[in-house]
């Protein structure tokens, strides 16, 4: 079988290919993603030092390209087996986390071999994780409804209580934020009839995060509504 990276191919049974991979969990454990690792072990051979230095040439340029896939190819060395990292799916591209190393220095070593070590992730979102969520709190805040006491300094004696309000204006606010993965949250929605609402829902947007693939993770959206009522304002926050 051949490995092929972008537009580069081993040699045929070059490198061995050992595959892992992972699930990315949002904070709630929902998987978003799978992160695949590929650990790949090689030699590069070659008739005498120079041609051994062509080819490792050849090799880290394979390795500094951006935007590649990478596929194992079966024998014929056209058709692609199951095991594929597509750079344009996947968060951030193909990444290469670790190499290309040269763990051996003895023996043939740059005489008529070369050995290489490579480390490639790619994190590659699951179909349905358009809309989820990394992370989701919501707060809600009740106070007021009851008498009001203001208290008076008196010239010679203690402070004294006084009733001013036998019956105050329920207060409510209602705050949350959210993190999408690959898009923006939406608004959870109001927690008490619109009409209670002092104003619009104060909605702040935070920019995502751009991935070296071009694509953006991470869209946050935070929101406050504050409420008033003439009678009690009791709820309980959105959960995620």
């Amino acid at each position: 079988m051949y490995l092929k990276i972008g537009n580069y191919t081993h040699e045929i049974g070059g490198p061995q290919l050992a595959i892992t991979q992972r699930p990315v969990l949002s904070e709630g454990g929902i998987p978003l993603a799978q992160l695949h690792t590929w650990q790949i072990q090689g030699i590069v051979t070659g008739s005498g030092q120079d041609d051994i230095d062509a080819k490792i040439a050849a090799l880290k340029a394979a390795y500094r390209q951006r935007g590649f896939d990478a596929t194992l190819l079966l024998s014929d060395g056209v058709t692609p087996s199951q095991h594929v990292l597509p750079g344009s799916k996947a968060i951030g591209g193909v990444r290469v986390v670790s190499g290309p190393d040269f763990p051996n220095g003895g023996g043939a070593e740059y005489a008529t071999k070369r050995t290489f070590a490579v480390t490639l992730e790619a994190e590659i979102p699951i179909e349905d994780a358009q809309t989820a969520l990394l992370n989701f709190r919501e707060t809600l805040a009740l106070s007021g409804g009851d008498r009001r006491i203001d208290w008076t300094e008196t010239k010679l004696g203690p402070p004294r209580p006084q009733m001013t309000r036998r019956q105050t204006i329920y207060h409510a606010v209602q705050s949350g934020s959210a993190v999408g993965y690959r898009q923006y949250p939406t608004f959870p929605g109001f927690l008490f009839p619109q009409q209670y609402a002092v104003e619009a829902p104060r909605l702040t947007y935070g920019g995502g995060k751009r991935r070296s693939s071009g694509h953006f993770t991470d869209f946050s959206l935070s929101w406050e509504v504050r409420y008033q009522a003439d009678r009690p304002l009791a709820g309980r926050p959105h959960f995620a």
